[in-house]
């Protein structure tokens, strides 16, 4: 073998050594590459995984919050409006209550203050009417025909005798009947006048079309026109019925004998509404209720009252309770309510009862003011 073919063998062997050598370097360089790829997408995943997995419990977060917030108004809502209805309910039937027991404790004030004056009065009317009585025959005299005294003294004692209101008024109408040709006793019920079992014909009137009768009614005092009168018949001032009555051809309606007949049966009829009520008094009373105790319940009435329309109030316009005691503007900011209620309040509570002391001003300072009075001042 030659030189040259040598050298060429060798150059060729070192050829395939190098050649596999660079072979195996590519492979391990591919390899690292490969591996390091591989590494960075799994950590690119991983990253990708744990952004998702952070976003996802993120939104959940937000998701879990705002509908534990909805949940919330929700609830509050609902609580409210229960509130609200639970108050009203509360405070219908503590109305009611509040109405049944003032009635009642007005009826008895009312009925004792009436018995009381009626039993003050009751002789001094009863003079005044005999005196009316002995008086009529002589002041009339020339009218009068020669049995009018017993006439009239007959009819009183008629009326007397009436034990009811009905009675009272049939024994007016039945004397009253005659002194005139014609009579018809009216009862006042309002605008109207309505005839009290009189003869046929209309039953009822326009006051403001009843003529004489009319005048008699708005004056309180008998109206006379030729041979025509119209008597009123007053209790405690107001007028309660009034005789339309009409003469004949030959004679006048005796209108002082119709006068005097009027005043006996008023007299009468407060007398008996007095003994009624004084009754109805005493029967209260004999069940424990007292003075003392009713000028107390009437009192605890009062307050019981106020309360209700207060409490109302704070129910109704809270946010402006809230701002005007933080501004100490409440007077201003609720002027209107508070003077709604105090009408309603006086409209309820009797003068003699707001005269002992303001409630409803002491339950707007309790109530409203949190006990602050200075809140409730206007600048």
């Amino acid at each position: 073998m030659t030189f040259d073919d040598q050298l060429k063998r060798a150059f060729d062997t070192l050829s395939e050594r190098l050649r596999a050598e660079v072979d195996h370097q590519v492979a391990a360089v591919m390899d690292d590459l490969a591996v390091s790829v591989r590494e960075e997408r799994e950590r690119a995943a991983a990253e990708a995984r744990e952004a998702a997995s952070r976003q996802a419990a993120s939104s959940q977060e937000s998701a879990l919050a705002e509908a534990r917030d909805q949940a919330h108004a929700a609830g509050l809502a609902a609580g409210r409006a229960e509130g609200l209805e639970e108050g009203r309910r509360q405070g219908l039937e503590e109305g009611r209550q509040l109405g049944s027991e003032e009635g009642r404790q007005q009826g008895i004030v009312e009925g004792r203050q009436q018995g009381v004056l009626d039993g003050r009065e009751q002789a001094e009317r009863e003079g005044r009417v005999a005196a009316a009585v002995d008086a009529a025959p002589a002041d009339h005299s020339k009218t009068a025909d020669d049995g009018a005294s017993e006439r009239l003294a007959g009819a009183v004692g008629s009326i007397g005798r009436g034990r009811s209101l009905s009675e009272i008024l049939d024994a007016l109408a039945a004397s009253a009947a005659r002194e005139a040709a014609q009579v018809d006793v009216w009862l006042v019920r309002g605008a109207q006048l309505r005839k009290w079992r009189g003869s046929d014909g209309e039953s009822a009137l326009a006051l403001q079309d009843a003529g004489r009768m009319g005048d008699a009614v708005r004056s309180g005092t008998a109206v006379v026109s030729g041979r025509e009168a119209a008597v009123p018949v007053a209790m405690a001032g107001q007028v309660v019925a009034v005789i339309s009555a009409s003469g004949s051809d030959s004679a006048a309606a005796n209108s002082a004998a119709l006068d005097v007949l009027a005043h006996y049966a008023a007299r009468c009829l407060e007398t008996l509404t007095a003994f009624k009520t004084a009754r109805a008094v005493s029967d209260r009373a004999g069940q424990g209720h007292d003075a003392d105790a009713a000028l107390a319940e009437e009192d605890a009435s009062a307050r019981r009252y106020a309360r209700l329309l207060v409490s109302e109030i704070k129910l109704y316009h809270e946010p402006a309770v809230v701002e005007g005691r933080r501004d100490r503007d409440l007077a201003t900011r609720l002027g209107g309510e508070i003077a709604r209620a105090r009408v309603l309040y006086e409209e309820r509570v009797p003068l003699e009862v707001r005269q002992r002391g303001d409630y409803f001003r002491d339950e707007l300072v309790r109530t409203l003011a949190n006990g602050d009075p200075t809140l409730l001042q206007t600048t």
